[in-house]
């Protein structure tokens, strides 16, 4: 008869905690499960036969027993450990940033393969070296979307007229675009540009490979990051932690490519 205590999954670790002298506390996102929480006994020790298949930012294929609170992990076998992204700042930092969006939007045993299938498609795009703030751009999209927090990108959100390319405003308390009639009503507004827009329906509706294919100019970086993040910042009542040092990273790497420019220009 099979084990009704044990069980396999696969798994993106998210997080790691230490506990006691050896042990460490998991948070995994699966595709079936959810997110869920797991104990590693031993795995700091030198001598784990689990060290390495249970590294934050790996991929990797889990047999667990079922505990009264928690499950512990008694094999793991990593499949995806994305070392290319891993040793790029840029983009390790990027990844962090994925692993704690998909942390917030993912409660505890609640499944949702498209959560999984977003990150996982975020990991590789990062380690295949595609551009990383688009590439958190569209997850940041995406997982508004799966939570059931899309931005309203056709129709104002106030008087529902549809929205036609031309500059508008956006409001992260309203969820989604304002016309030109209903903005001066709302306060704290975004100045919505129609490159903006147009990005951002094509987000929703595209896959991430496509959208990569998207040129964007700095400006229109800096702009989507704005309305993305402050509509994240009001959703999950809080600041991502890694937030802060991504905008530093994607702010040197501006600069270091308009230096470069500039100097190839010269």
């Amino acid at each position: 008869m099979p084990n009704l205590r044990t069980y396999t999954t696969d798994a993106v670790i998210l997080r790691t905690s230490p506990i006691g002298e050896a042990d460490r506390l998991l948070t995994l996102l699966t595709p079936r499960l959810g997110k869920i929480s797991a104990t590693a006994r031993g795995v700091r020790k030198i001598t784990s036969k689990l060290s390495g298949h249970l590294d934050i930012l790996t991929r990797s294929t889990l047999t667990l027993n079922k505990g009264l609170t928690l499950d512990t992990i008694t094999s793991a076998e990593a499949i995806e450990t994305f070392i290319i992204l891993k040793n790029n700042l840029t983009a390790v930092s990027h990844a962090i940033y994925m692993t704690e969006l998909a942390d917030a939007f993912n409660p505890l045993d609640s499944p949702s393969e498209a959560s999984y299938s977003l990150l996982l498609s975020g990991l590789r795009a990062l380690e295949g070296e595609n551009d990383p703030e688009m590439v958190l751009r569209f997850l940041e999209l995406r997982s508004l979307q799966i939570s059931g927090f899309s931005p309203e990108l056709l129709h104002c959100v106030e008087c529902s007229e549809l929205i036609l390319a031309a500059h508008h405003f956006f409001s992260p308390s309203s969820g989604g675009v304002l016309c030109s009639s209903c903005k001066p009503t709302l306060p704290y507004l975004i100045p919505l540009s129609v490159d903006a827009l147009k990005v951002l329906r094509y987000f929703s509706t595209n896959s991430l490979a496509a959208s990569l294919k998207i040129q964007a100019k700095p400006s229109l970086k800096k702009e989507l990051a704005t309305l993305l993040g402050s509509t994240l910042r009001y959703v999950l009542e809080r600041e991502l932690r890694s937030s802060t040092f991504v905008r530093l990273m994607d702010h040197k790497n501006t600069q270091a490519n308009e230096l470069a420019v500039a100097k190839t220009s010269s």
